[in-house]
Order: structure tokens, then sequence, then C-alpha cells
């Protein structure tokens, strides 16, 4: 089975030197330099590469992935999640990280880092260009149109059939909100930790116990505000792609919704935070129908995925408390959960119709 469920204390995260990765990146894709950075990351080391001259007809620009220990020993795993990102660009025309084969021709490439004797999957991706959407106000528009490319990913990836990615395990998935307990010993604010535990307990009532009744295809999985790419185009901004389709695996088709409006309340200034769902979810509803039982479990998948989010990011932070990537959106969270917890649910979901 495609496990791949973090254990507390387990040190998933590789390690590598700026000048070792861009060493590396030269031996396997026969490539020459010029420039390399490292970006932010959870689990994996993430580098934005330039090379001197054009990698065959890929251009010049890159990311270079180096998955984690843990993921990277899931037999297929890798090799699956490239096949979502290809799908998507297909199916979608959406900008989408696609991999690039090696200088053997290889997709995916292994390789043990230092002294370890473990593992470390390596790709090399099409770089997107583009902003982040977390750097541009919010429009009714733009919302709009990320709901209906949700959609339409949505709609892109439902024949698609893995049984790595159907079987597999992970800890950001909603399936796994009760496995959180084991995480929660660095939240040490009782008001905030009795929350998430209120948070667990309903999602585990309305949605965990009933899981298997909802309709499940292969999802993005982490839909989030820094895997969202826009482009100005003729003086507004537009969507363009999707970033990052690590967490792909099978759930509840909804979870993607839930998620994307989730993390979008947490940057919406001009647009009042939760009335932001109103226009992601008109987008999406353009693509894709949504059901009553899916309609009624939008607001607990987002609250559960602001508790993981808070909860994973504040243990990782423990473990490697120079990354502040790791708790960047933690302060809004727990001000959008106060806020949340306080509204009615079915006044939420009638807003939001």
């Amino acid at each position: 089975m495609a496990e791949g469920i973090l254990k507390p204390g387990k040190r998933i995260k590789p390690f590598l030197e700026l000048d070792a990765a861009k060493k590396l990146v030269e031996k396997l894709y026969d490539v020459k330099i010029k420039k390399i950075s490292e970006l932010d990351s959870y689990d994996d080391r993430n580098y934005k590469v330039e090379t001197v001259v054009a990698y065959k007809e890929f251009g010049n620009q890159f990311v270079f992935k180096i998955t984690n220990t843990l993921d990277s020993s899931v037999p297929g795993l890798i090799e699956s999640i490239n096949q979502v990102s290809l799908l998507a660009k297909r199916a979608t025309n959406f900008k989408v990280p696609c991999p690039i084969p090696d200088k053997n021709g290889e997709l995916v490439s292994r390789v043990k880092l230092g002294t370890s004797d473990e593992e470390n999957a390596v790709r090399l991706m099409t770089f997107v260009p583009g902003t982040i959407i977390n750097q541009v106000e919010y429009t009714e528009e733009l919302l709009t149109q990320v709901g209906r490319a949700c959609g339409e990913l949505t709609k892109g990836l439902a024949d698609f059939e893995s049984q790595v990615l159907a079987e597999r395990q992970t800890i950001w998935s909603l399936k796994s909100l009760d496995k959180l307990e084991q995480f929660l010993e660095p939240i040490k604010d009782e008001k905030q930790l009795s929350l998430v535990k209120t948070v667990m307990k309903r999602f585990n009532d309305k949605v965990g116990s009933v899981i298997d009744t909802f309709p499940s295809s292969i999802i993005h999985g982490d839909i989030n505000e820094h895997n969202i790419v826009v482009d100005e185009v003729n003086g507004e901004t537009k969507f363009s792609g999707f970033l990052d389709f690590n967490d792909s695996h099978k759930a509840p088709t909804i979870f993607d919704l839930a998620i994307l409006c989730a993390y979008l309340t947490l940057d919406s200034h001009t647009i009042e935070p939760m009335l932001a769902p109103k226009y992601i979810i008109s987008g999406y509803k353009s693509v894709v129908n949504i059901s009553e039982p899916e309609w009624s479990i939008l607001p607990i998948c987002m609250l559960a995925r602001f508790v993981q989010s808070v909860t994973l990011g504040t243990y990782s932070h423990q473990c490697e408390p120079d990354n502040e990537y790791l708790i960047s959106t933690a302060k809004k969270i727990w001000k959008i959960l106060d806020v949340m917890m306080d509204q009615d649910e079915d006044e939420l979901l009638q807003t939001w119709r």
C-alpha cells in the first residue's frame, strides 16, 4: 500500500548544500548552470535553476525538485504524480510544471545524498512564469476564474486512475485529519489547542464517518495561495496556471474546492474574506455540479484544512526553526478560524449560493 504517513520526530526533508545541488543538476542533465537559488518548501528541496544555454527544446529556466525520503520510498509515487501534471497540462491547457527527461531520457532519477543510505527522487520541471496570486489584489472576476479553473482541473482528472494514488496515505490529506493528534504538542495555547480539537471532532462526525459516500477522484490536494499563478493581460489580472501537484491523491472530489476556498480567504483584502468562497464556488459550479451532501461539508472541510495547515506548520517549524515559511500563514489562520467558528454554517452556505 502506498502509505507515506509522517510520524512525529521523523526527519524527511533532504539536506543538500546549494553547490552540491548545482553539481547534481549539471551531472544528470549535462548542462551548465548560470544561476541557482533555493525556493520555499515544507518537506522537499526545490531550486530555481537557470542554465547558460537552452536545454533541448525546454528553454533555460527550470525548477529542480528533490523529493523527501518518505515520498521517495513509495514505489511508483513520483511517476504517478508526473502523470497527473502531464494530464492536467493536456486536459486544461493551463500553465503547469511538467517533468523534463534527463540526459538518459528518464523523467525521475533516484540518488543518495551525502552519507545517507536512503534514496531521494529528483526531477527537473518546466518553470512556470507569472505572478503568485497572493501578490495581487483579489477581484470577484479573478476568484471566479480560479474557481472555474479548479472545476476544469477536476473535470480533466475525473477519469484518471492510479492504484498508487488511490492507495496513497499522506498526513496532508484531509482523510488523515484524525492523525493530527500526534502533532499537537507544539501548540501551547490552550484556547488554540481546544479549537483544533473541536474542528477535528466536527470533521470526523460530519465527514470522516461517512467519507466513502462522497464522489472521489484524483485531486491536486494543495491548491493554496502559493500554487496559483496569474498573468497581467491588457491591464487585467487573469488566472494562468497551477503549481505543485506533489500532494495528488484520491479523495472526495469536493476537497480540492474546499482547500482552495480556505486558502483564498487568507489574503482576501479587497473582498470580505467570508464572501470570497461565493465567487470561487460560482466559477467551479459553472463546470462541475456540486451535490447537496458535498455542499453541506464545504465549511467544515475548510475549517479542517485550516487546523491541518496551522498544526503541521507549527510542528515543522519546531523541527526547522529558521524556516519562517513554515508558519508564514499561521497568524492569519488563527484569526480566520476565530471568525469562521462564530459563523452559522447554514447561513454561510446560503451566502455562498
